[in-house]
Parts: structure tokens; sequence; C-alpha cells
């Protein structure tokens, strides 16, 4: 992560003015984000820039494969809304008091981690995915108890140090602590050794990105297309014995919020479940995922690589040959 004090002095510059403008946007009526900001950046999006267009369509198409292509137009056309109000909205997310995001955010079955606490577990895997304004999952720590619990995101280090600086600071905002994706280990490990920490320390995790092309190594399932995922999470908790949870994202159209509840994935993973585990969590996240499929990141080159190029890869028994 990048320090204030090692940017430049455009960089710092730049990180002002930055903060600037999400803290105004934070304070603009919602009705007027809504109503104004909102349809202009969606039609920004989808018409004019035409941002990942093919990528969105190719996704869709090759996935919602029980949708006929009028309906799979309109997830996509519908995706470009949520995510220009995922982009507007971040600002009101972080910079928003307690009391507002509280309002906008609410957890539920919290009751698990109270049972995994008085189990003796002190760390807990919470997987969660692009669904929604994952970024709220930061803000959990306001439905905890601070003193039983320490919430942790997991992220990857941005190429642009301001970037980097401005979205570690926002995610940071309220209680929650960032730890860079390949720290993640070495900082498990560091709070283990704390014996004077009584807290729970909950890993906030993305398990639903692409892998690196190093990272190649376990394909499973996901709407009928054979889909590589990340292994390294499942290899932890497998290894130090830490519990996993997932995070099912959902917006309450009633209440106006969304509401993330915890499913319990597996208490004591053994190294025998390790692809299980990820087979599990990839049947919960698409299961949460056609509860509202135009909620998911569907920009995300999620199928770049080709699972069968990779003679390394293990399958999933889910995978078969009507897999694409």
């Amino acid at each position: 992560m990048a320090q204030s004090n090692q940017l430049t002095r455009w960089q710092r510059l730049r990180l002002r003015l930055m903060r600037s403008t999400l803290r105004g946007l934070a304070r603009l009526p919602r009705s007027f984000v809504d109503k104004v900001l909102v349809p202009s950046l969606d039609w920004l999006l989808y018409h004019l820039f035409k941002y990942r267009r093919q990528v969105v369509e190719e996704n869709i198409r090759l996935t919602l494969t029980d949708l006929s292509p009028a309906e799979q137009k309109t997830v996509g056309k519908r995706f470009y809304r949520h995510l220009a109000e995922l982009m507007l909205h971040e600002a009101r997310y972080a910079y928003g008091s307690d009391e507002r995001v509280r309002q906008l955010f609410r957890l539920e079955q919290t009751e698990l981690l109270d049972q995994l606490y008085e189990a003796g577990h002190r760390q807990v895997f919470a997987l969660l995915g692009h669904i929604g304004p994952w970024e709220l999952m930061g803000s959990s720590s306001l439905h905890l108890d601070r003193s039983r619990y320490q919430l942790h995101v997991i992220y990857k280090q941005l190429h642009d140090p301001v970037a980097d600086q401005l979205t570690h600071e926002m995610r940071e905002l309220h209680h929650a602590r960032c730890i860079e994706m390949s720290q993640l280990a070495r900082d498990i490990l560091r709070h283990r050794d704390q014996e004077h920490d009584t807290r729970m320390h909950i890993y906030c995790l993305l398990a639903d990105q692409s892998p690196s092309y190093e990272q190649m190594r376990y394909a499973s399932v996901l709407f009928g297309r054979t889909t590589s995922f990340v292994t390294g999470w499942s290899h932890l908790a497998t290894k130090l014995q830490i519990p996993l949870l997932f995070c099912d994202i959902r917006h309450d159209d009633q209440a106006k919020q969304w509401v993330g509840t915890f499913r319990l994935l597996c208490e004591h993973p053994t190294s025998q479940l390790q692809y299980q585990l990820i087979d599990d969590y990839v049947a919960q996240l698409e299961e949460n995922i056609r509860l509202a499929p135009h909620r998911w990141l569907w920009s995300h080159k999620r199928w770049r690589f080709d699972p069968h190029d990779f003679p390394q890869m293990v399958y999933s028994p889910r995978c078969n040959h009507s897999s694409i």
C-alpha cells in the first residue's frame, strides 16, 4: 500500500482532490443522485463509452442460458444501471456517518460468529462474491462487538498509488482493517501469536475473481461453465483449521437496504476437503447471483483463460463434458 508520505507532491494533490470530490458527492441528496446522476452515468457507460459491452454481453450469453436473448439483454442493461449506482454511491458508503451506513446495510446471522467464538475459534474466513455493493462488508464492524471481533478486508494492491491509498482509506473508515493479499498468511500467523488478543479475527475475501495465469490450479462449474477459481484461501483454511463462512448479499426492497447474511460452510476444514470447500463456495455463490443476476460484476473478464489449456488443472467432480 502506498502511504501518503511516500507520494509525490502531484500525487498528494490528486489524493486531496479525489477525497474532496468523494466527500462532496456523499453530501448530495440521495434523490438527486438517483434521479439525475445515476441515469446520466448509466447512459454514458452503456451507450457512449460502451464500457466492456462485449465482455458483459458475452458473459451473460454463455452463462444465463436459461434466459431468452431478450431477457439476457435486459439483465445486461440492468447491470449497467446497477454499476452506475455502485460507482456513485460508493462515497456514501465510505464517507457516510456510522448511523447512515447502518441504515444502508445490515448484517444477519451474526450468532454464527458467537457460536464459533464460544467454541474457541479466534479466526474465520468470510467469503463473498462481487455482488451488490460488496464494499459494504467493510462496514460490518458497525454491527459487531468490536471488543470481541476485528474485521479485516483482504484486497489486491492497485497499480496507481493514489487510487490504492484512497481505496485503502475508504475501506478503513468504519473500523475495518485492510490486509494486502500477499500478506494474508503472514498476518494470520501474527494474529495467532498475539496471546493477549482474545478477539476473533474475521478475514473478508472476494473469492470469485479469476486466478492469474500462474495461479490456475482448480476448476469447478459456475452456471454450467467450467470455471477456474483461486485456491489460496482453501489451502490456508485447511492447513490452519480456519472455519469458513459464506456471506450472502441481497437487497431488501421494502426496507431499502442491503443485507448480508452469514452461512456456515465448514467449521473444521481438513486437507481432504480442500477442493470440496471450493465447490461448496461456488454453489452458494451461484445461488446468491441467481437472486438478482444483474447485481453480479459481469464486466469482470471471468473466463479470460480456458482451464483446459493448463495441464496441471484439477477438475471438480461437478465438471462434465457438457460444460463449456
